[in-house]
């Protein structure tokens, strides 16, 4: 079975990039645009989240906070994609809890093999 993906940024258009290049590798991708849409979806079904970090009233390192506080996200990789590329953001959001941070602009190649890496090591912690 394919891993569930939940993409939260703000940005349509990034969203439609990660839901149209990750559904032709057969990952199953829903978009929220903010962090409250995110927080009022059924979450603990999904395998991945692809986090904004500027967002609207909550921000991504906001909702990743909740997320770890929840016994059945708190274990789920995520990682933050965002236009912050200072080294004290990328530290401040792994630190935070997220599993990679990939900054914008991507290469979409890059963030197809960090997401099989991440859901990689995912799988190895559940065995």
């Amino acid at each position: 079975m394919s891993a569930r993906i939940l993409i939260i940024d703000d940005e349509e258009s990034v969203c439609e990039i990660f839901k149209f290049n990750l559904e032709r590798e057969g990952y199953r991708v829903d978009c929220a645009y903010s962090a409250e849409e995110a927080l009022a979806l059924d979450i603990n079904d999904y395998d991945l989240f692809i986090v904004d970090i500027m967002m609207g009233e909550l921000s991504g390192y906001d909702l990743v906070k909740i997320m770890r506080s929840r016994m059945a996200t708190a274990a789920k990789p995520v990682i933050f994609c965002s236009a912050l590329d200072d080294d004290n953001e990328k530290v401040m959001g792994l630190n935070i809890g997220a599993d990679d941070y990939i900054t914008k602009p991507f290469a979409i190649a890059e963030v197809k093999s960090r997401i099989q890496a991440v859901l990689r090591r995912s799988a190895a912690t559940t065995l």
